[in-house]
């Protein structure tokens, strides 16, 4: 089911990853904003239990520290399909590492993101 407009409440951007290389050489991930910038209004949702259970888990055994996670649906437009899972998402002063994108909706005219906090 399509969410209705008024639902989509919070702004978010997205932001392409651009590996940067500092002065010894090293490459270190970073981030830059897709030009245009690319900030669409979102529904942003903290999943049930077993939804975060489920990304918990699957980052442990990835290797990473668990952090907190929400599902960001946004109506679906030719820019927001070219986001890629290496992207991320800024919201409330955060980065939200991308963990999985899905079509959304009765006619997939929605798309969503489930997405971990960064250092959470």
């Amino acid at each position: 089911m399509t969410l209705p407009a008024a639902k989509y409440d919070q702004r978010v951007e997205f932001l392409k990853r651009a590996p940067a290389e500092d002065a010894m050489g090293t490459e270190a991930d970073d981030f830059a904003a897709f030009v245009p910038p690319l900030r669409p209004w979102a529904n942003v949702r903290f999943g049930t239990s077993v939804e975060r259970r489920a990304t918990v888990e699957r980052r442990i055994a990835d290797g990473v520290v668990s952090g907190q996670a929400a599902t960001f649906r946004l109506r679906s437009t030719h820019r927001l399909r070219t986001i890629a899972e290496d992207d991320v998402i800024y919201w409330r002063s955060s980065n939200w590492g991308i963990q999985s994108i899905a079509d959304a909706g009765s006619r997939a005219d929605e798309i969503e993101f489930t997405a971990v906090r960064a250092g959470a």
